[in-house]
């Protein structure tokens, strides 16, 4: 019975088709002339042209197709020292595979917090991919100063403070986080006056 089986090899989607169960013993596999019609195929150029090469399983005869790219419709060749498992071979032959363009000194995570929308901050982890130049592959979210709460998405979780209040942003998810600051005049049926020192808000 043939199973698909898909497998992640680094930054390369590599799909092949492979026969037997987990309990077949390991054949040897020698190198033969792609014809073409080859049922079995790895591959590993996912973005522009390519060379094939074959190997025949020696139990089962049969026959493995492998894409190594030799020019990319975008970006570089990336790192010629990869290497695809051949399967029922047990065999680990070098590919090349396309890189798009990515400048690993400009692609850099934040270090700190910055605006992301009103209310909201933003620190995104970034990293150089192969086939997706640079990549943001997470992002943190906190409520700016001035607001309360906390946030997963980016768009809601935050709260302005009451009352024109204050806060300082990444301490504060709640609202005793808010104040209203030294300085801050103030008028009620007491009277008037004006905060000697921060005021923070109570629940």
């Amino acid at each position: 019975m043939k199973n698909k089986i898909t497998i992640l090899a680094l930054t390369a989607f590599i799909t092949t088709l492979a026969t037997g169960n987990a309990d077949a013993v390991i054949s040897t596999c020698s190198v033969t002339t792609c014809t073409g019609s080859e049922m079995y195929t790895l591959n590993t150029c996912l973005d522009g042209s390519y060379t094939t090469k074959c190997y025949k399983a020696s139990s089962s005869g049969n026959i493995y197709k492998v894409f190594i790219c030799s020019a990319c419709a975008h970006g570089t060749l990336g790192d010629a020292t990869l290497s695809e498992l051949i399967p029922e071979c047990n065999l680990l032959t070098p590919v090349t595979q396309c890189c798009n363009a990515c400048d690993s000194a400009s692609c850099t995570s934040d270090t700190t917090f910055s605006a992301y929308r009103t209310g909201y901050e933003s620190k995104s982890t970034r990293m150089c991919s192969c086939l997706n130049g640079c990549k943001v592959t997470s992002t943190s979210y906190r409520c700016a100063a001035g607001y309360y709460g906390s946030s997963t998405n980016g768009t809601t979780g935050c709260t302005a403070c009451p009352n024109g209040g204050t806060s300082v942003a990444g301490s504060n998810t709640s609202i005793t986080s808010c104040y209203l600051p030294t300085g801050t005049k103030f008028s009620d049926t007491s009277g008037s006056g004006e905060y000697t020192e921060n005021c923070y808000y109570k629940n």
